[in-house]
């Protein structure tokens, strides 16, 4: 039944702000629990053979239809339409039993304002007021034009007057308390939608889409391996003199400058940044998701920023980079549960790094194996055997450009 019943409530719910979709599920509960009392009363009239009020089951019975068509317009996404049909049908459903049957529905008709109030579209505080409003006038038609209360409030029966007043103000007051609180509950979920934004951008600056999206579903132990992958490492050239020549905030608004600058280039390529150590820049291609040009959209990267740093002036400095690339199977994941941040590990890593660091200013070095996945469609040039800390002799090369 539970089952049921969230099924019923979800009708219309797509992709909808959360504030909407409570707005949607509250219209779908009251015309369903609505639905249901009225249905319930009709039966009991019936079987009890209350053949004299079938007026009220009528009325009941049009309420039902009415009912079913909301959920029929919540499902089609027309949600304002149901709001209308669903308050104005609640209304005159209420008004007529009372009118039909008297003092013992006239309590029903306190339901009126709170549910105009909780159905009213966020932040539309004249809607929901004047539904307040109008709602407080019908139960005061109501108790006017009743035989019993009129004759009462004419008879000036302190008693009836009394009550009648009650019902009143009562009425007045739970409007404005739904009011109020539904409009302090739509400012917190907009507050909120606004904090998890902002988390949500965080989370991204600090992890690739894909990886945020698997640890928000629960995933620990993130690792995956690529058997093809390009890395590339990018560093200042002479850095640390020119460090030393400058203050703190010089320093690093220089870096900020130029990581931003590269920052825009690799967004641009759908490629990852993994990280900055000191001056060095790292970017990978084809991981998280794996991609079969991720050795050729390196290279435009590669090209890219070499151009773009012997063109611009960073920090009134024109500055000279040093690139290295190198393409092979990587192990990415994360570790640790503390400022963690997505990485790289593997040979790949390493030789790409070394290629850099062993490289020439203004040049692109390459190994071998990312020099065979593009030279169909860049131009390179064999610089030859280079020494390479910690792996010995490899045949490097230079990418000069796109055929």
């Amino acid at each position: 039944m539970e089952g049921a019943i969230g099924r019923v409530v979800n009708l219309g719910v797509t992709d909808q702000s959360a504030t909407e979709v409570r707005r949607i599920q509250t219209i779908n509960l009251i015309a369903l629990f609505g639905m249901f009392f009225n249905l319930l009363y009709t039966v009991w009239l019936a079987f009890i053979d209350a053949s004299e009020l079938w007026p009220v089951m009528a009325t009941n019975g049009v309420y039902v239809v009415v009912t079913a068509l909301v959920l029929v317009l919540n499902t089609a996404g027309h949600t304002s339409a149901a709001m209308w049909l669903l308050v104005i049908g609640s209304w005159f459903d209420l008004v007529f039993a009372t009118l039909l049957v008297g003092p013992p529905v006239f309590l029903f008709l306190l339901v009126l304002p709170i549910t105009v109030a909780l159905v009213a579209r966020e932040g539309d505080l004249w809607t929901q007021g004047a539904f307040v409003a109008l709602s407080t006038a019908l139960v005061l038609l109501v108790v006017l034009v009743e035989p019993e209360t009129a004759d009462a409030i004419r008879g000036t029966s302190t008693e009836t007057v009394m009550t009648v007043l009650s019902a009143i103000c009562t009425a007045l007051f739970i409007g404005i308390v739904a009011v109020y609180f539904k409009q302090v509950a739509d400012t917190a979920e907009a507050e909120m939608v606004v904090a998890n934004e902002r988390s949500e951008q965080l989370l991204l600056n600090i992890l690739p889409a894909e990886i945020a999206d698997r640890l928000k579903a629960g995933e620990e132990g993130i690792a995956d391996r690529f058997e093809s992958a390009t890395v590339l490492f990018a560093d200042v050239v002479d850095f640390t003199p020119l460090s030393a020549s400058m203050s703190a905030d010089e320093l690093v608004s220089l870096l900020d400058e130029i990581f931003r600058s590269l920052d825009g280039l690799v967004g641009a390529l759908g490629l990852e940044k993994i990280k900055t150590v000191g001056d060095a820049y790292m970017v990978a291609s084809g991981v998280p998701e794996w991609r079969p040009d991720h050795a050729e959209a390196m290279a435009e990267l590669a090209l890219g920023i070499r151009s773009h740093t012997e063109e611009e002036v960073f920090g009134g400095r024109r500055v000279q980079v040093r690139i290295g690339m190198h393409s092979g199977p990587v192990v990415a994941g994360i570790i640790g549960d503390r400022k963690f941040s997505y990485d790289l590990w593997g040979d790949t890593v390493n030789t790409a790094s070394r290629l850099e660091s062993h490289g020439v200013p203004g040049e692109i070095q390459i190994s071998v194996e990312t020099k065979d996945l593009i030279s169909d469609s860049y131009r390179c040039e064999r610089r030859g055997e280079v020494e390479l800390k910690g792996k010995g002799p490899a045949e490097t090369w230079f990418l000069r450009e796109r055929r």
